[in-house]
């Protein structure tokens, strides 16, 4: 929804009402991102990929409405390398990821992000591998994104990291359905 003469608390405000309005007809769980022009954007192309991000994020933390600026203001906190996630995490916090895998589903996990708004390039290059067929974020939490990635290889073998190298700082680690 565009609103060219709208602030960002307009923008906010409006989106509150709407999904509360919506709630009184659906049960269905909404979510609403906002970029605003100039503050996080001036082309078309910066507007969506920065309300793409925050949309990724509200999807990820079940935040209602999270606007483009709230994730350039509040970075993740860094994250220790002791909180890597594998297969024996997962199931000690009662996630069933690994268990709900296809035989072509991986969990890509990816640790110490900080800037939400590099999540569409990072999404962009994990995309572009050509083992990679299908990717959706998860997970937002404490630095860690996770992904279901699909592929028409083994994706545990895959190396991603010259795929990620402009992100070196950050660990990661693929998993499947055989970890569980």
């Amino acid at each position: 929804m565009i609103l060219p003469e709208t602030d960002a608390a307009g923008a906010v405000a409006f989106a509150r009402r709407l999904l509360a309005n919506a709630a009184k007809v659906t049960q269905l769980d909404l979510r609403i991102a906002v970029a605003t022009f100039p503050e996080d954007g001036v082309t078309p192309e910066e507007l969506i990929a920065n309300c793409e991000a925050a949309l990724q994020l509200a999807l990820a933390s079940e935040t209602p409405v999270v606007t483009a600026a709230s994730i350039r203001k509040e970075p993740s906190p860094q994250i220790e390398m002791a909180d890597i996630t594998n297969a024996e995490a997962l199931a000690a916090r009662g996630r069933t990821q690994l268990e709900g895998l296809a035989a072509d589903e991986f969990l890509f996990t990816l640790l110490g992000f900080q800037n939400l708004a590099d999540l569409p390039r990072i999404q962009t290059i994990i995309s572009a591998n050509p083992a990679v067929t299908d990717l959706k974020l998860i997970e937002y939490a404490n630095g860690r994104l996770v992904f279901i990635l699909k592929g028409n290889t083994d994706l545990t073998k895959v190396d991603f990291r010259e795929d990620l190298k402009e992100y070196a700082s950050m660990s990661w680690k693929v998993l499947s359905q055989k970890d569980v």
